[in-house]
């Protein structure tokens, strides 16, 4: 399973997707876009987060 971004309260500091260890977060104009087939669900991401906005 992988990790959800709540794109609407996002603040798209792209924090995640450097923290990203399994290049399965990119950066796109609307915000981090999660690739579900490269999410281990390690929750690197969730814990960088300052927006709280991504959820197991």
């Amino acid at each position: 399973m992988a990790v959800k971004i709540n794109l609407d309260e996002c603040m798209k500091c792209m924090a995640c997707v450097s923290t990203c260890g399994h290049d399965a977060l990119k950066e796109t104009d609307k915000g981090p876009v999660v690739d579900a087939k490269k999410c281990t669900d390690c929750g690197d991401c969730i814990n960088v987060c300052p927006a709280n906005c991504i959820k197991k």
